[in-house]
């Protein structure tokens, strides 16, 4: 499953972030991975986020929404 959502909190060190999905009543997710090609991501940033599972924890941060 393939969802656009915003970034809530990022730590651009661990290269993880949480992300807020309006979709989901504004439900956030556990930390996640960040693709190893995706720099400069910030707060309030749109993300597409790639799940594997039926939760909001199994999942990665692909793409960035620009514009």
């Amino acid at each position: 499953m393939i969802r656009r959502g915003t970034i809530s909190t990022i730590d651009n060190i661990k290269m993880k972030a949480r992300v807020t999905f309006p979709d989901l009543g504004s439900g956030v997710s556990s930390e996640l991975p960040i693709a190893e090609n995706l720099f400069s991501l910030k707060v309030n940033d749109t993300v597409v986020v790639a799940f594997w599972g039926n939760n909001l924890s199994d999942a990665v941060i692909i793409a960035k929404v620009r514009g």
